[in-house]
This record gives structure tokens, sequence and C-alpha cells, in this order.
């Protein structure tokens, strides 16, 4: 899409212009000073005073001056004009009948510092002009340089034809001189500017169409998967699934009939119908949307127009409000691409009164005609080849507006909650049409209400919906508590100022915001902390876990952690969105570190950092100390473990031992002392490290196993 916006680029230019003239006069001076001297001139003088005055023969110098030293009012007799330059005082004294003596070599020879400063001062302007645009950069860099080149090349004429003492040019004065070279320089530079907008719109990936390659996935080593046969194209199906015969095929290969589209009714705008248009020819289709009381009537301005049509087969459709020879060339996917049996289009109609006050006239007239054109799964009808559209026309009414402006969203959701300590939010309100917007913390009358808003009240100035934008800021939100807000807006800002002011429409009703003041949101505990994670594995599995509180909602927040292996990022927590969050990682042994952050619906957030050790433990208990201790055996393990004994040998399995009775501690294990038996003792640490099947942690022979 191409669009040459010139109007807002010529206004910008003058602006700028205009400005660059004033500083010109600044930097030029006020004004020519010609003093005429047919008639003595009475001149202060103090100290050291001019007395005398003559011209020169060649009437370019000032010679013969005297000086007196008493201060008095003394008065000179001047023969021809004395002029004193803005920018540099007395350069010459012209002949009566403005005529200047000497040649202008001599007088640029004598003024070449002046010259030379001059152009160091139009440097100077150039360049802190260019250094100007540089900043704001709202003009095409050609404009920039045109502007600044004209400003500075015009300054320093001027100013050097004021230094050589040339006042005019065929009556033209210098700076008038300086002013038209300004211009001319910038028509030479000055390129005819255009700009081209581009609109990228992206689209889900889809297959292709038909089913040409569908067999393809029954060819594979590996069986064929759903996802596989639906992603070679947009007519495969897999069929008999969850059998040992499962096939992907080209659905309906030899259906060549396009999708056939009839108006979705329940789509349609309240207030409106469809009638048949009989002035489209078949094989098209055309519609006409009126309101349900008129069938010759049209839509009213700025309302939400919603229509569409419904499939007989599932497929893609476009629309585009100029009728396009094929489906490929249209401009505009609907339902962004997908494909569906319902597809619906959304329009909000500008008013021709509110586009003719600002200049701009619908060459339609105010009718407009909607074209629509859909594909189905098997590529018909074929892209690339004309085929029959369904058209939908509608007037929009240019009588009088009576409605009132309709605010359709915020930029922040009403009844939204905000985070703790927030005392003031920006805030978009948009609404169907241009209009001007006020906010009040109380309910009242339009123009009773004390907080103007920015709007766009441009016809043109609307976003991607086709609503006008308003923003503000909110003030005064208070923790805790409902904050409460109330919106009003007049439209017709065309017609602010004018005698038809009493037509515009003001809310009759307020627009009520809430925004919900919170509390902080309190992380209560995170684990593991400050402890060991131990197991048998190389990897271990390692369960974080979080509770929160307050906040919004009581404690209802999403949580997420970084450490090591999140690449700096925060990874969300697999289970979470309530006041408890849990995630599951699997570590090898080592000091991990984790940051842990939890946010909630107001915006709420609180941190913690947790730390922990992970530990591989594969060696099986050591038994330390085997005794006798009154009437039982007692045997003492270098980490809490479970210890069983058989009598008959170590070739027994763990789980067919005899259990020893185990303390509180888990370190200490006793038995019954029996001095005619021998005891083949096994332990298992908490993780499952034990003996080898045919091996016994220690052999305890009565006769051997000292008392204590």
């Amino acid at each position: 899409m191409k669009n040459k916006i010139k109007k807002s680029v010529v206004i910008s230019q003058i602006i700028i212009l205009l400005v660059s003239i004033i500083a010109f006069s600044y930097f030029v001076g006020s004004e020519f000073r010609v003093v005429n001297a047919l008639s003595p001139v009475p001149i202060p003088t103090t100290k050291s005073t001019i007395k005398a005055l003559a011209p020169s023969e060649s009437g370019s110098d000032l010679s013969g001056l005297e000086r007196a030293e008493q201060t008095e009012t003394t008065s000179i007799q001047v023969t021809g004009e004395v002029t004193r330059l803005g920018g540099g005082g007395a350069r010459g004294v012209a002949e009566p009948g403005g005529r200047r003596g000497g040649a202008i070599g001599e007088s640029v020879g004598k003024n070449i510092g002046q010259v030379g400063g001059n152009a160091f001062t139009a440097a100077g302007i150039y360049a802190g002009l260019r250094g100007f645009f540089s900043q704001v950069d709202f003009l095409d860099p050609s404009i920039e340089k045109a502007i600044s080149a004209g400003v500075s090349i015009g300054v320093f004429a001027s100013m050097t034809l004021k230094d050589l003492g040339i006042n005019a040019i065929l009556g033209i004065s210098a700076p008038v001189i300086g002013l038209i070279v300004a211009v001319v320089i910038f028509a030479v530079f000055a390129k005819d500017v255009k700009y081209d907008l581009y609109s990228f719109t992206c689209y889900p990936w889809d297959a292709p169409l038909g089913g040409q390659y569908c067999d393809r996935c029954n060819k594979g080593g590996l069986p064929c998967t759903e996802y596989q046969c639906e992603s070679l194209g947009q007519a495969c199906e897999l069929v008999n699934k969850g059998t040992t015969e499962e096939l992907c095929i080209w659905k309906n290969r030899d259906d060549v009939t396009p999708p056939i589209m009839q108006p979705w009714q329940q789509i349609l705008t309240t207030g409106y119908k469809y009638i048949p248009d009989s002035t489209t020819s078949p094989p098209n289709r055309g519609w006409k949307i009126v309101p349900e009381t008129n069938d010759n009537g049209c839509v009213a301005p700025f309302i939400a127009l919603r229509f569409g049509v419904t499939l007989n087969k599932a497929g893609k459709c476009k629309v585009d409000f100029s009728n396009k020879n094929n489906f490929d060339t249209m401009e505009h996917f609907l339902s962004e691409g997908r494909t569906r049996y319902n597809h619906s289009f959304q329009t909000n109609i500008q008013s021709p009164d509110a586009l003719e006050a600002e200049g701009i006239t619908l060459a339609n007239g105010g009718r407009f005609s909607i074209y629509f054109r859909c594909q189905d799964e098997n590529g018909n009808p074929k892209g690339d080849s004309p085929s029959a559209f369904t058209i939908f026309k509608f007037c929009v009414d240019n009588g009088p507006d009576k409605r009132q402006p309709e605010i359709v969203t915020t930029s922040i959701l009403n009844n939204s909650p905000i985070p703790f300590g927030q005392t003031s939010v920006n805030l978009q309100v948009y609404v169907n049409e241009p209009s001007e917007c006020k906010w009040d913390r109380l309910d009242r009358a339009y123009d009773d209400m004390e907080n103007q808003m920015t709007c766009k009240t441009g016809a043109l100035e609307f976003n991607a919906q086709m609503l006008y934008q308003c923003a503000t800021t909110l003030t005064g939100l208070i923790d805790r508590a409902d904050n409460e807000f109330y919106f009003r807006c007049k439209d017709q800002p065309h017609l602010k100022g004018t005698p038809e002011e009493n037509k515009r429409n003001t809310n009759k009703q307020s627009y009520k915001f809430t925004l919900k003041g919170t509390e902080p949101l309190v992380i209560d505990s995170a684990k593991p902390n400050s402890t060991t994670i131990k197991d048998s594995t190389d990897v271990i599995k390692v369960k974080l876990e979080v509770k929160t509180s307050a906040g919004y909602d009581e404690g209802k927040a999403l949580c997420s952690y970084e450490g090591p292996g999140t690449g700096g990022n925060f990874n969300e927590f697999f289970n979470t969105g309530t006041h408890e969050h849990s995630q599951d990682l699997f570590l090898t042994a080592g000091d991990y570190i984790y940051d842990i952050q939890c946010i909630d619906l107001g915006g709420n957030v609180d941190t913690k950092t947790i730390s922990f050790k992970v530990e591989t433990d594969t060696i099986a208990p050591t038994v330390v100390r085997v005794f006798r201790q009154e009437n039982s055996l007692k045997v003492i393990t270098n980490e809490k473990a479970q210890c069983v004994y058989g009598n008959f040998g170590c070739d027994y399995l763990f789980k067919d031992g005899t259990n020893m009775t185990k303390a509180v501690n888990g370190t200490e294990h006793s038995t019954a002392w029996n001095t005619n038996k021998i005891f083949y003792i096994k332990c298992s640490d908490e993780f499952g490290n034990q003996p080898f099947p045919n091996a016994c942690n220690i052999i305890a022979k009565p006769f051997e196993v000292r008392s204590d």
C-alpha cells in the first residue's frame, strides 16, 4: 500500500520557513537608519565627542575628525546622508540622491574582515539549523538541508551588502534581497518529497493448498502421524486413526467447486439487515446493508459496522475495497488467514461532513462497496484465475449527526488492579468518532468536568481499529481502595468556535472507569534454602516450592525462577497462578543459587534468593561399631540406614533379611543377643545404597563381639 502525503510536509515547511525568517531578521538587524543632514542635527556629546564631520573626496571614507574634550550639545552640518548599518555602524557617506562614491572593489578590500565574519556567522547558522533538525527529525533530509542553506546564505548576502555600503539594488533593500536569496536557495535545493507507506502483515504458517503430497507420509520408515499428514497439504487427512492401518489421504480429491458464500446473519450489527442487490449479475452475488426500518437508508457514521459470510465448506476469505481480478491479488485476509466456515469484517466509516471540514471529499459520495472472495482447502477457485465475488454495498448517512460519541474501550481494562504505591497512571481512551473528552473524580456533566484530555480530533487520525484516541494521566490513586473515574466526550470538534457549535453531541451518561488499589505481594516461603539435597543418582530431582500472600486477590500470582541453565532469563514455574507454586528441576551435584520472582495481576512484585547444595551418594552405609549391650546386639552406622541380618551367610536378598530395631537418630540398630547364632548384617541408606547381594556390611560372631 502506497500513499503520497504532501499536505503535512508543506505545512511543516511553511512553519519552519517562517521561524527561519524570524531568525534571519534577528541576525541582520531590525532596520537601516538614515540621517538626512540638510539641517543641523543636535548630538549630545560627553568627554570625547565628534565635533565636526565632513565627507572625503571619495565619499567612502570618514576623515578630518576632531574631538571636543568638554561635555556639551553640538550641532553638526552634514551635506550628504550618514548611513549607520544595523550590524556594523557607519560604513560610508552617500552622496545626495543615494549614489555612493568609490568602487565596490575598493570597499570589499577595506571591509574584508567584515565579509569573513559574515561567512563565519552564516556557517554557524547553517550548523545550528542542521543540529536543530537532527534533534526534532520531522522533515525530509533534503528539506532540512534546503532550509538551512537558504537561511544561512540569505543572512550572509544581506549582511555583506550592508558591509559593502550597498543599501539597495533597484530599490530593493538589503534585508529583502537576503530574503529573496534565501527563498531561491531553498527552491534550488529542496526536492519534491514523496512518502511511500508500506504495510506488513504476518499470518500463521499454513500447509500448501490441496493434497498432492499427502501420500508421502505413507512412504516413510516411521508411521505417519496426524501432524505430519496435515502439514503436507490443507486437504490431507489421516484416516483409520489408532489402528495399524493409518493412512494420510487427499480428501475430496475431485472437488473443483469454490465455496458458496451467504450473508452471516448472526454477526450483523444490531439495527441493520441484508437485502439482495439486483444490480449484481451472476455468477457474482451482491447484498446491501441497510437499516431494518428503511430499505433505502444509509449506515450511521462512526458506528462499528460488522458483517460477514458463512461458507458451505471450510475455506479462507479475503476482502478488498476495489474489485480485483482474482483471489491472490486481493488485499486483506479475514480471520487472520485461518480456514473457517464463518468470516467477519468490521469497519467504522467516517462522517462525510467531518471529512469535508478538513478539506477531504469522498470521491464515492459516501457509498461503499466491499468485495469478498473465498478459497477452499483444495485451492478452489485457483488463486491466479478470475473468479466470482460477493459484494456488500452500503452508504453513509450525510444527515445531521445526532448520535452521542461512544467510548469503546481503554488502554487499561476497566476494573484492573494497579501496583501498590502507584499514585498516577497514563491512560488512553478510544472513541468511535473524533471527539473532545474530559474526566473527573465525580459524575458530572461534560462542561463541569475539571480535567481536559488530549485527543486526536482529525477525521483521519484513527488507529487500526478505526477508533480515535484521547490520552490523559489519572492522578490521586489510593492503595487498598477502588479508584473511580468518570469520562464524557463531545463530538464534532470541527464545529468548535463556529455558529453551529450547539449541534455538537455530548455524552448524557458518564463512562465509569475503576482502578483497584492493592497491597504489596509477599513471598512467604521459598524452598529448598540453605540445605543439602542428596540422592544416589547422577541427576537428582529437586522441587522448588514457593508460597505467596497479600498483593491482589490474596496472593494469586505468577512465579518464575532464574538460575543455572536458564540463560539469564526467568522461566515461569510449571505449577503457578495461585498462592502455591512448584517446579521440578533435575540437577547434578553442586552448589546452586536461584532467584525467585513473583508478580500478581496488579503488577506487584516480590523477589527472593535461595541457595542449596546437591550431593550424589552412591556408597553403601558403613558399620563403624558393633558390640553387645546387656541382652542386645548393637550396630552403629556412619549415616542413617536400615539394617537387616540373616544367620546362614551373606547370599540373601536385602528384602528377605530380618529387620533390626532402628533408633530415632537412624544410626543405631539393635536385635536380641543370641550366643548360638552368627549375624550376617546388611545395611541400606535412605537412597537405597547397600552391599552386593552376596556381600555383607559386617559379620558378627558372638564369641568375637565385645560387651559394652
